[in-house]
């Protein structure tokens, strides 16, 4: 008897070893997975953020340089084709040698190359690629003010009053609508009022540039102004501008701007001009009475620099911007590069001619890629996302509308506080400046 019940237990104890084993492995595989995906979420972050820096500050330099360049260039040859003096042209050649070093400095980085920035090169080179041109974004910027100090000296361009002209509109509307937040006798906003009578009676090209810097420092007190009273501080929070191009869509941005309304989270629109019909207007209208500003995508999406090479200007960006004001009610400051491609042409036109800043972006949804989805959309954004971006999204597209709840979510329980670009920066939009992050601006 007790060696039967012997081999009755050993052979029970041999039927329960492959449960006991199946449920080792049950238990393991979610373990491992969820190691995995712990193991492998920083590894992708560090990837899509090296592509996305690397990107940024590549493009940063080149528009910069570009920039400089012509600064360089219409200096050096003098007001009227004058000749500059010796001790100008001392100061010329000593920033133009740099910028040579510099140009050269850049292109060794490959970020320009037939690789550039894409997934073949690692994500530390990438890096180290970025931080190269950010340091060499930097010195250009630097030496763009030190000519424009030099510029002071010299007489007024025949640009600087129309580029003053050019931005009276927007900030006269801008200082009505500030009634409604810091007050109609609010010292700030009484003194743009004065301030922009005077521009008004501006005859004299002289007076131009500094009258164009007294209007901005103004209107810069009543954006900070209407940032404090709602508690916006994005020195200290961690902000970030949403953004929205291709529409508008009568659906999706509507669904789009109920999710955003619902969430309490402003955002930036960039519509594209020949989609603003009878039956698109009042979504832009929308936008504007909920405090969202509303932009230029150009009228049919053409990359800036094709619309500058066709003469095109005209009917793809003024006329756009025209119609899109119209609808929305409110004057155009910003304009969204189509494919974020701009050159010193359209860069000069935009904000000579139209009185409004360039928005570019640091971080990109990808929501235009073919098999883009709710998922990669949000990852990629929290992948490439730091304090202070600004992120590239399109509100004609479905899995944009199906994540932003989702996005949003995320974006509170991080820590993140979405904000329109001019809250972003603390500044009203600059004439002819770069705004592709709180941090990275490339000024006029």
């Amino acid at each position: 008897m007790a060696e039967g019940a012997g081999t009755s237990d050993t052979r029970g104890h041999k039927l329960r070893r492959p449960k006991r084993v199946a449920l080792s492995v049950a238990l393991l595989v979610p373990l491992a997975l969820a190691s995995g995906l712990a193991a492998y979420r920083p590894v992708y972050n560090h990837y899509r953020s090296s592509i996305s820096r690397c990107m940024e500050w590549g493009n940063a330099w080149r528009i910069s340089d570009a920039h400089l360049n012509r600064l360089l260039d219409s200096m050096e040859a003098g007001q009227d084709g004058s000749q500059t003096s010796a001790s100008t042209q001392r100061i010329l050649d000593r920033i133009r040698l740099q910028e040579g070093r510099d140009r050269k400095q850049a292109m060794q980085t490959g970020a320009f190359g037939q690789d550039g920035c894409t997934a073949r090169q690692m994500p530390s080179h990438r890096h180290r690629m970025a931080d190269t041109l950010s340091g060499l974004t930097a010195k250009s910027e630097r030496a763009i003010v030190d000519l424009h100090k030099l510029d002071t000296r010299l007489p007024p361009r025949a640009d600087d009053l129309d580029r003053l002209r050019a931005i009276m509109p927007g900030m006269a509307e801008f200082a009505e609508d500030s009634k409604a937040l810091v007050g109609q006798n609010n010292a700030d906003r009484l003194t743009l009022v004065e301030d922009l009578k005077v521009a008004e009676n501006q005859t004299d090209p002289y007076s131009a540039r500094t009258l164009e810097e007294t209007l901005y420092r103004d209107a810069d007190r009543l954006v900070r102004a209407e940032n404090s009273r709602k508690g916006i501080d994005c020195a200290q929070q961690s902000c970030l501008a949403l953004t929205f191009d291709d529409g508008p869509d009568t659906k999706l941005t509507n669904q789009v701007l109920d999710d955003l309304i619902d969430s309490r989270a402003p955002a930036t629109f960039f519509p594209i001009g020949q989609k603003v019909d009878p039956g698109t207007t009042k979504i832009l209208e929308r936008m504007t009475q909920r405090g969202y500003p509303v932009g230029n995508h150009t009228w049919s999406h053409q990359d800036l620099p094709d619309i500058m090479a066709r003469h095109q200007e005209e009917l793809q960006i003024a006329q756009s911007g025209r119609v899109i004001r119209n609808a929305a009610k409110r004057a155009v400051t910003m304009v969204r590069p189509p494919h974020g491609r701009v050159d010193e042409a359209s860069r000069s036109y935009i904000g000579n001619h139209l009185g409004a800043a360039i928005a570019s972006y640091n971080a990109d949804s990808y929501d235009w890629a073919r098999g883009a989805s709710p998922g990669s959309i949000t990852g990629k954004i929290k992948a490439e996302l730091q304090p202070g971006s600004i992120v590239l999204m399109h509100d004609i597209q479905p899995h944009t509308a199906q994540a932003l709840p989702g996005l949003l979510d995320d974006l509170h329980r991080k820590g993140y506080r979405p904000v329109t670009i001019p809250e972003l920066t603390g500044e009203y939009p600059r004439a002819g400046a770069v705004y592709i992050s709180r941090t990275n601006i490339l000024r006029p």
